[in-house]
C-alpha cells in the first residue's frame, strides 16, 4: 500500500505548497490507508486484487469514502480533497503527471523527486527537530 501512495506524496513534495498542506495531505492519505485497511478486513477477496485498484474502489471525483470515526465536516472536506488529488493523479497519464509537464502556472519544471535528491524544503517538511539544539542548529545553517 505504501508503494502506492509513495509517488502521490513526492509529487505534493515537488510542488510549492505550504508545511501544513503537505501535513494534511499526509494524515489524510494515513487516514485512506486506515480505510483501506479496513475494508480489506471486512472483505477477504480484495486481499486477491492489486492495491491500487482497491484504491481506485474507494476513491473517485467526488471524494473518498465517508469515514468511519465519525470526524467533523471540515475533516471529511479535507479528506475528500486530498482523495480528489489522489485520484487525479492515479488515472492521469503517466506523461501528464512527469516532471517535465508544465505546472499549474504554465512552467516546465525539471525537478526530480525520488527521496534520495529531493531539495532541501521538501526535507525540512518530513523532518522535525526533537530539542532546542536541533532547532537552534537548524536556524543557524
Amino acid at each position: 500500500m505504501v508503494e502506492c501512495f509513495k509517488p502521490f506524496l513526492r509529487e505534493m513534495l515537488s510542488l510549492s505548497l505550504s508545511r501544513q498542506t503537505l501535513r494534511r495531505h499526509r494524515d489524510n492519505i494515513w487516514v485512506l490507508g486506515g480505510e483501506v485497511i479496513r475494508r480489506l478486513q471486512m472483505d477477504s477477496s480484495l486481499r486477491r486484487r492489486p492495491i491500487q485498484q482497491v484504491v481506485l474502489e474507494l476513491i473517485d471525483d467526488d471524494g473518498g469514502p465517508l469515514l468511519s470515526h465519525g470526524q467533523s465536516e471540515a475533516e471529511q472536506r479535507s479528506f475528500d480533497a486530498t482523495c480528489r488529488k489522489l485520484f487525479r493523479f492515479l488515472t492521469a497519464p503517466e506523461t501528464a503527471r512527469g516532471h517535465n509537464a508544465p505546472s499549474s502556472n504554465g512552467q516546465r519544471t525539471d525537478r526530480v523527486i525520488d527521496g534520495t535528491n529531493a531539495d532541501l524544503a521538501a526535507r525540512r517538511v518530513a523532518v522535525k527537530p526533537r530539542s532546542r539544539e536541533a532547532v537552534r542548529r537548524r536556524r543557524r545553517a
